[in-house]
């Protein structure tokens, strides 16, 4: 078995094609992997709003929504983070703040994700 190199440009390459999909597989060994990318690349959206996913499915909402959190400060308009940042805030029982986030979005979007969702907490 061929040892793998981590370094910012291994890094670099492997999360160009790091997918939800991939994630899903093993979202723990994605989480340490991102973790590390992050050290070596602070200020990548992308890393955040992909480690957000992982935490979710993780069930660490909290610090899903700190990183959900990250990535919209570097990318403001980053529509993946949104709606994850919503989904862990409705996974922590804080429904007025999800709520909040979804709405507005809406306002944006017509994604149907995002109406889904309103309609998840407006139920809870």
């Amino acid at each position: 078995m061929a040892v793998a190199t981590t370094g910012p440009a291994t890094a670099q390459r492997f999360f160009q094609s790091f997918s939800d999909t991939l994630i899903n597989k093993d979202p723990q060994a994605a989480l340490q992997e991102l973790t590390k990318a992050l050290e070596q690349k602070p200020d990548d959206a992308q890393y955040y709003c992909q480690r957000a996913y992982c935490h979710m499915l993780l069930g660490n909402y909290c610090d899903g929504v700190a990183d959900a959190k990250s990535s919209l400060k570097l990318n403001p308009n980053n529509f993946t983070a949104m709606l994850r940042k919503g989904i862990c805030e409705y996974n922590e029982k804080n429904y007025a703040a999800a709520l909040e986030i979804f709405i507005g979005q809406k306002l944006d979007s017509a994604h149907a994700n995002f109406i889904v969702w309103i309609k998840r907490c407006q139920e809870a």
